[in-house]
């Protein structure tokens, strides 16, 4: 398994709306896109989670501070506030792992999971209805997230964790990755990633299903309106640039 089984960054377009309601079991996914979970490691020591726990710190408050975190947690807030809908919980999937000896990727995953907890607290989801899943997790993050009182799971569960009134967010999941194995069957309230959902027949994916995943993100975009994310992340616009948010329809809460 490589350093970054699930993610991958670039800037995605387009902003849409339409109408539906996802498959209802994840596609079968070949070896090479369901990674396995990360090899055991030692323990790490209180003093490397303290370490983290102050970077996360101040990655939470670089990210309030942002153009981009202040215009994605204010967007989310007021639509979901016109919806008058509430979002009672959040998954998080795609994060890497914190603990990389690669500097640049290690502050990247805090910065994204800093972006989580920043949005997830915005929105007024509680701590213990936190959950995150990356099979590049190791005993390093399990530590972090028990500090942090933020709930690890295994695939499918993260899966199984969104419910309707779901918060998911998944910065830069590989687009297989995401029509294969987590948009199938969910319906979140607010779904936050960079594939651009309402273009999927230009995505040049591969393999036997790839009508399947345009099916999933067709089916995922039918009851959905994209709103982009224009603003940049200033202290690294590769981190969140490109984002989008895709909430349900005003109609189909109304009929609902």
């Amino acid at each position: 398994m490589g350093e970054e089984p699930w993610t991958t960054v670039g800037p995605r377009k387009r902003r849409t709306r339409r109408r539906s309601t996802a498959l209802a079991v994840a596609i079968p996914a070949p070896a090479s896109a369901l990674p396995t979970p990360s090899t055991s490691a030692p323990a790490p020591s209180p003093s490397e989670i303290e370490r983290l726990l102050a970077t996360l710190s101040a990655q939470r408050t670089s990210f309030g501070r942002s153009a981009f975190g202040r215009a994605l947690c204010a967007s989310a807030a007021a639509e979901l506030s016109r919806r008058r809908a509430t979002v009672r919980s959040a998954v998080c999937v795609g994060l890497g792992s914190a603990g990389r000896a690669e500097p640049a990727l290690r502050a990247r995953s805090l910065a994204q999971l800093a972006g989580f907890l920043e949005v997830a607290g915005a929105l007024g989801v509680a701590r213990e209805a936190l959950v995150v899943q990356d099979p590049a997790f190791t005993a390093v993050d399990g530590a972090l997230f028990a500090a942090l009182g933020v709930r690890v799971v295994q695939d499918p569960q993260a899966r199984e964790c969104v419910g309707a009134a779901g918060f998911l967010f998944a910065p830069f999941l590989e687009g297989a990755v995401l029509l294969r194995c987590v948009l199938p069957g969910v319906d979140p309230l607010l779904y936050v990633g960079c594939e651009d959902l309402a273009d999927m027949k230009y995505q040049p994916f591969v393999g036997s299903d790839v009508e399947l995943m345009r099916q999933v993100a067709r089916e995922f975009m039918a009851n959905r309106t994209e709103i982009k994310i224009r603003e940049e992340f200033e202290p690294d616009k590769y981190i969140f640039t490109g984002l989008s948010m895709y909430l349900k329809s005003i109609e189909d809460d109304e009929e609902t």
